[in-house]
């Protein structure tokens, strides 16, 4: 599968020198390579699919507390400086070639062409430090991972509002656009706190430096690591292996700050949660009446089907079991309406499918 998109989301103009040298300063003090504005860093994620295109910007909303409130959508599942950078040491650089080099070969160049981007401005942090610029440093802290992040986004937004409106044949109109909008899906899927506590918890199993590597630079692992969600997806989905739910039920989709998880039968008979894909029906509700799956397994089938109530029900009250804090819905009584899920039954489910 053609990985230039996938390369040339990493490029960006201002990183093009081969090695880093001491930036230079404007008038103001600051590199001429950096962004004047500060970037506000946010993760976004659930209730933003439900904000765009024909959609309304209200949401309802359940938190791990307990209580239901009604808030404009696009300002939810924010969590300021998520991915907000850690200059790099030497030392950690060489643990973080280590963990590369364990992913397919034809990936790992281009996690090495980001890593050396992030040593370079590591050392511009170091710079800023040494002149007594911590403005610049905010600056280079908030803005490296921005840019990637934002075309991502770009990318999959695209397609998100083809497909609510109906318009499904966008995702085959070009390698391009489902190369974007997998790689978004990725994306969400791994700059999650629900899967940066699973990687932590996964990590501390093999060994202490791994745990603090994860917990320090997960901001630039997630990415890493949503890239290869990405490319594993397109290839899946390109062979055939997707299903686009529609949902005419009187019972709509939900999301939550955890929006695209594995509804695998073997992940749904698992009551605790990993970030192993290695068995994947990757879910994604893209509005309360559109759904989406990468369906290694084919349970769910292929092509367009039509969600029966049952179905809906189950991948509702997984998306509740899953979440980490927060679910989002269109009304409040959806909310309440949905449950944490029955001990797992293949019968059961065989049936929601029907």
């Amino acid at each position: 599968m053609p990985l230039t998109e996938h390369s040339a989301t990493y490029s960006d103009p201002t990183f093009r020198t081969p090695k880093w040298r001491p930036p230079h300063m404007t008038s103001k003090g600051q590199p001429s390579c950096v962004k004047e504005k500060l970037a506000s860093t946010t993760i976004m994620c659930g209730p933003i699919i439900f904000a765009a295109g024909p959609m309304p910007t209200k949401t309802f909303t359940h938190r791990s507390n307990g209580g239901i409130s009604a808030s404009n959508s696009k300002i939810l599942a924010c969590e300021y400086g998520f991915y907000k950078m850690s200059p790099v040491s030497e030392a950690e650089e060489q643990s973080l070639l280590t963990w590369i080099s364990a992913f397919d070969a034809e990936l790992q160049p281009i996690h090495r062409s980001l890593l050396a981007k992030v040593m370079e401005v590591s050392c511009a942090y170091q710079a800023y430090g040494d002149a007594d610029q911590p403005r610049g440093q905010e600056m280079l802290a908030f803005n490296l991972m921005e840019n990637l992040h934002t075309r991502f986004e770009d990318a999959g937004r695209r397609a998100l509002d083809e497909i609510r409106l109906g318009n499904y044949s966008y995702l085959s109109s070009s390698l391009k656009a489902a190369e974007g909008f997998h790689s978004y899906i990725g994306q969400q899927m791994t700059r999650t706190n629900q899967w940066k506590k699973n990687a932590i918890s996964t990590a501390r199993v093999a060994s202490q430096a791994l745990c603090d590597l994860v917990e320090k630079h997960w901001w630039l692992m997630s990415f890493m690591l949503g890239a290869n969600v990405g490319v594993k997806l397109s290839m899946t989905a390109i062979s055939g292996h997707f299903v686009i739910l529609e949902n005419q039920t009187n019972t709509p989709f939900v999301t939550s700050d955890n929006p695209v998880i594995n509804v695998h039968p073997s992940a749904l008979a698992n009551e605790s949660e990993d970030n192993s894909l290695r068995y994947s029906d990757v879910y994604f509700p893209i509005s309360p009446r559109v759904a989406y799956i990468v369906s290694q397994s084919d349970t769910y089938g292929r092509g367009i089907r039509q969600a029966s109530e049952g179905l809906v029900r189950r991948l509702n009250s997984e998306m509740r079991r899953r979440c980490d804090k927060t679910l989002f819905a269109d009304s409040r009584e959806m909310i309440k309406a949905t449950k944490q899920p029955s001990p797992f039954n293949h019968d059961a489910l065989a049936r929601d499918l029907l």
